[in-house]
């Protein structure tokens, strides 16, 4: 599969709450250096597991995407509803949207 193609097809199963799913794109020493974790597959799963926790009906849009290697930068836009506490926030019951940039090192082949 493509790597721009994998990138928009882990989003998608991170959308579906499919992270046992989703994690099997990255590759197996990946990191998600955005918040200190674990390094390869089990922290990724544990950083979506939390993403989905806090915010229940998260949906990530893949807007654009670029590959190097095995590396893709994906331009995205994360909408969820602030029903939980975040931060010391309380609940506003507000939509959020956010735009961000991601760099994510992926598998050419599931293992």
């Amino acid at each position: 599969m493509e790597l721009n193609a994998l990138q928009k097809a882990a989003k998608e199963l991170f959308n579906q709450n499919k992270v046992d799913e989703c994690v099997l794109h990255y590759a197996v020493d990946h990191e998600v250096i955005s918040k200190q974790s674990e390094k390869g597959r089990d922290g990724i799963h544990a950083f979506l597991d939390v993403s989905h926790q806090t915010w229940t009906d998260i949906q990530i849009t893949v807007e654009h995407t670029v590959a190097e290697a095995n590396w893709v930068m994906g331009r995205s836009v994360a909408t969820a509803t602030h029903t939980k506490p975040v931060m010391g926030a309380a609940p506003t019951n507000k939509q959020i949207v956010a735009t961000f940039w991601d760099l994510h090192l992926f598998l050419t082949m599931k293992a």
